[in-house]
C-alpha cells in the first residue's frame, strides 16, 4: 500500500495544468500484492515482461 502513497505525493508536486486528467498506471516486474489490485487506484497495472 506504500507504492500508492508514494505516487500520490509524487503527483501532488508535478505542475498540472488546467483541464489536464492524472492517470496512474504502475508498470511492474514480479507481481503485485492483492491488495493494491483491490485498491483500485490505478487505471492500468502492466506487467513488464507482457510488453516485451
Amino acid at each position: 500500500m506504500q507504492i500508492i502513497e508514494e505516487i500520490k505525493k509524487k503527483i501532488e508536486k508535478l505542475s498540472i495544468p488546467n483541464l489536464v486528467s492524472v492517470r496512474p498506471v504502475l508498470i511492474h516486474v514480479g507481481g503485485v500484492r492483492p491488495e493494491i489490485v483491490e485498491e483500485d487506484y490505478f487505471d492500468h497495472i502492466i506487467d513488464w515482461t507482457e510488453l516485451l
